[in-house]
């Protein structure tokens, strides 16, 4: 019993461990599973994580397509054009610009961001009237069209008169001088910078060494379509040097230079200028892309239209009526060499010593080189008696001077035009004019004609003139034909705005061989 009893406890302790080592492994399974379980939880949260993590991958790259296509249509667009010269702005702040950068700037930001307007303008140069208006000085010519221009502009334009100086560069508007002009209140605008546009055209309606220093902007014009006129006068520096002071030919040659190369058509005063114009760029034009455009119109007369001047002196009743007394001879001008003061008076100085009752009156200002020739003015016996010198007059007090005299006396040795033979023929006046390609183009058949610079010539002119006057057989200019200013600036606008242009250069052979024959006499005299 004893071994049974052993037997079984034995078996029983066996069972018991069996047991304890079978729960044991249940626990451990037990645990496991429960890492498993935990393991896959993890697994599937990852992959959620996953997924989402994929989902905002892809929504990023939707993102970045619709953010490439949107900056694809903004480097395309007008708004990114025009914001480009305000990151230039930002690049020439950052790196410290020199003056040259900020005017290129400045001329940039103009081109591509400009106050928006609908009409053209008509830019009118007035530089060389700004520093005259002071002095009331105003060219009778520039200040006479552009009174027309600004009274009638072209149609489809606005006029703008405009100004350059030496020591800045551009263009700005001249509203200033033009209030004044017009006798308009001063102080409500401003003398902008010229803002360019295209179908803009510009008109440098008077001679102005300036130009030369405006080159660049002359480009920027070019480069935005707006077409480049000029109104040359003459080019008598160029072929009369000798009756300008020094360095003159060159400053005028520079000039002239500038509209061969940057304008697109140049208007003159006559079509004597015009051929010689074209003779000149034969000789010295440069080569051009396109031909340039040459044109001519006459000038007009009527001065009650071109914004006269008023004013008598004291004694200017008295005066007039002494030229009253005796046959009295006019000329009109500035004394200048070439204007042939010298010579006429030599020649009244004769006819005064062989007992020829005349008088020479003189209206004008004193210009260049001529100082002994007005000390002799000043000193002559006959100031005040039989000569007479009217310095600086009003256009008022020219017109009665033109009404009491019996003849005007045009001895220039070069003119681009005479308008002092207009003038005479509104009043009916005779002309007596030196034989030059102007002066014929001008007057024709309605005027006497002398030739030769020696007092002699000139005196026996006036001596045949008399005689012929006396007997009424004298050529007359009552029905020379002349322009109003209206109907001349008509001409000018049709000129450059409408295209009835006298010939384009370069020029064709026969056009050059026409020119060249018919003024060569003209420019041989010069040489």
């Amino acid at each position: 019993m004893t071994e049974q009893a052993e037997g079984a406890t034995a078996a029983f302790a066996q069972a018991a461990k069996a047991g304890e080592s079978l729960s044991a492994a249940l626990s451990g399974e037990i645990a496991l599973k429960k890492a498993l379980a935990a393991r896959e939880m993890e697994i599937a949260r990852l992959r959620q994580r996953i997924a989402e993590m994929d989902a905002h991958a892809r929504a990023a790259m939707g993102r970045e397509a619709a953010l490439q296509q949107q900056l694809a249509a903004l480097y395309s667009s007008t708004s990114w054009r025009i914001a480009a010269p305000l990151r230039f702005a930002k690049h020439l702040v950052a790196h410290f610009p020199t003056l040259k950068e900020w005017l290129s700037l400045t001329r940039l930001l103009n081109r591509n961001i400009p106050t928006p307007r609908h009409e053209r303008h008509l830019l009118v140069d007035v530089s060389e009237l700004m520093p005259r208006e002071a002095l009331s000085g105003i060219h009778r010519v520039t200040r006479s069209i552009l009174k027309d221009l600004l009274r009638n502009p072209p149609e489809g334009y606005r006029v703008e008169p405009v100004y350059a100086t030496a020591d800045r560069a551009g263009y700005r508007y001249a509203r200033g001088f033009t209030s004044r002009f017009l006798d308009c209140p001063v102080g409500f605008l401003q003398d902008d910078p010229v803002e360019l546009q295209q179908g803009d055209a510009f008109l440098g309606l008077d001679f102005h060494y300036v130009i030369p220093t405006q080159v660049d902007f002359f480009s920027d014009m070019r480069r935005t379509g707006v077409k480049i006129y000029f109104v040359l006068y003459d080019l008598l520096p160029i072929l009369l040097p000798e009756a300008f002071p020094f360095g003159f030919a060159t400053l005028h040659a520079s000039w002239v230079s500038i509209l061969n190369k940057h304008a697109d058509g140049v208007v003159c005063i006559s079509r004597t200028v015009a051929d010689e114009f074209a003779r000149w760029l034969n000789a010295n034009g440069a080569p051009r892309r396109r031909p340039l455009q040459i044109g001519w119109f006459h000038l007009g007369s009527d001065v009650e239209n071109s914004a006269p001047t008023y004013g008598l002196p004291e004694q200017a009743e008295e005066t007039l009526v002494l030229f009253a007394t005796r046959p009295s001879f006019l000329m009109v001008g500035t004394i200048e060499p070439r204007k042939g003061h010298t010579q006429t008076l030599d020649a009244f100085e004769w006819l005064w010593q062989s007992a020829h009752e005349v008088n020479l009156i003189i209206v004008g200002k004193q210009g260049w080189m001529v100082e002994p020739f007005v000390q002799r003015l000043h000193n002559h016996p006959e100031l005040g008696k039989r000569l007479f010198w009217l310095e600086g007059i009003s256009d008022e007090y020219l017109e009665k001077t033109y009404a009491a005299c019996a003849c005007l006396i045009a001895a220039s040795q070069g003119e681009g035009y005479g308008l002092p033979l207009i003038e005479a023929a509104r009043h009916k006046l005779p002309i007596l004019a030196r034989d030059i390609p102007a002066f014929r183009e001008v007057a024709g058949e309605h005027a006497s004609y002398f030739s030769g610079k020696e007092p002699g010539d000139l005196a026996n002119a006036v001596k045949n003139w008399l005689a012929l006057c006396a007997e009424n057989r004298h050529p007359k200019s009552d029905n020379m034909p002349w322009l109003t200013w209206a109907q001349s600036v008509e001409r000018l606008k049709g000129v450059f705005l409408q295209g009835n242009w006298h010939m384009a250069w370069p020029a064709d052979k026969k056009t050059q061989s026409s020119v060249k024959n018919l003024f060569s006499s003209r420019f041989e005299l010069s040489s």
